[in-house]
């Protein structure tokens, strides 16, 4: 649980750098997006073994008060994802979003329930997530910006609760933005510890990511992000099956957003992920495609 002095700090945060409102009456922001979901290997199976793909539905919206001249977003978010062959996934939440000349904060607060989850385990099962994760940028001069990033998922299985537990990662980044829109790089890390249930589930958990933002036309936004992450699992009894594991994922992620016309663009993300382990069986490839039609107001 997000302890509330936690919460506390947060808000001051927000007061401190949020632009006044200037007497204005807040306007009202929202956002729809629709998409269709393609997995590969969905199920994450080795791969000398046979890998099954599904496809989802996904619908999402986001809707709340804009205060300080538009810069400050305050939303409320609800949303669900149609899985073939499985539940579907309902997810609530919140967050707030500053966009200031100096300060960028987005910082988010989600549950979502019968989640197939992918990236806890070694099988995909449902499970109830709760997720807070926030990032917070401060321009030291015009060409370069600083970053905070924090993360914080809870993990609650039905069926395998010694799966059930705690991550936190903390880490920063580094922006450059001295080509403008044209071309702006980001480097960046973060470190973490997961406690389970099952302790054999314990593990530390390390990332390091390169991403590139560009808008080479004024309607098209694109993002390329390459991320290293290893996972080493901290258990004492060598006996133990994640006894001396160690995890190693390579991902790729493809983003574009074009905007097509008033408040609609179309957008397409794009995830492949290699999986290196000591445990045979989680030595895996697998990939996901999503296509939406998005509208802000």
């Amino acid at each position: 649980m997000i302890r509330s002095h936690a919460v506390a700090l947060l808000l001051l945060c927000l007061l401190a750098i949020a632009p006044p409102a200037s007497g204005q009456r807040p306007e009202l922001g929202a956002e729809l997006a629709v998409s269709g979901l393609v997995f590969d290997n969905f199920f994450q199976a080795p791969d000398h073994l046979p890998k099954e793909s599904i496809t989802a539905g996904a619908v999402d919206a986001r809707v709340g008060p804009r205060l300080g001249n538009g810069s400050l977003w305050v939303y409320g978010r609800a949303g669900a994802t149609s899985y073939e062959g499985l539940d579907t996934s309902v997810l609530v939440g919140g967050g707030v979003m500053v966009d200031a000349s100096r300060h960028a904060l987005d910082l988010q607060v989600t549950r979502e329930t019968d989640r197939p989850t992918l990236d806890v385990g070694d099988e995909v099962e449902p499970a109830e997530v709760v997720r807070a994760n926030g990032e917070y940028g401060y321009r030291v001069t015009d060409d370069w910006e600083l970053k905070a990033l924090g993360e914080f998922e809870s993990h609650d299985f039905e069926v395998s609760d010694g799966q059930s537990g705690d991550l936190a990662t903390a880490g920063g980044a580094v922006r450059f933005r001295g080509w403008g829109y044209d071309f702006s790089p980001e480097v960046g890390a973060r470190w973490g510890r997961r406690d389970a249930n099952d302790p054999g589930e314990d593990y530390d958990q390390s990332a390091v990511y390169v991403q590139v933002r560009s808008v080479p036309v004024s309607p098209l936004y694109l993002s390329f992000r390459y991320r290293h992450r290893t996972r080493d699992y901290t258990v004492a009894d060598p006996l133990a099956d994640n006894a001396g594991r160690s995890d190693d994922r390579d991902q790729l992620v493809a983003l574009a957003d074009y905007r097509i016309a008033g408040p609609v663009s179309l957008f397409g993300y794009w995830a492949w992920e290699t999986a290196d382990s000591s445990k045979e069986t989680r030595v895996f490839t697998t990939q996901y495609l999503i296509v939406g039609v998005r509208a802000r107001w």
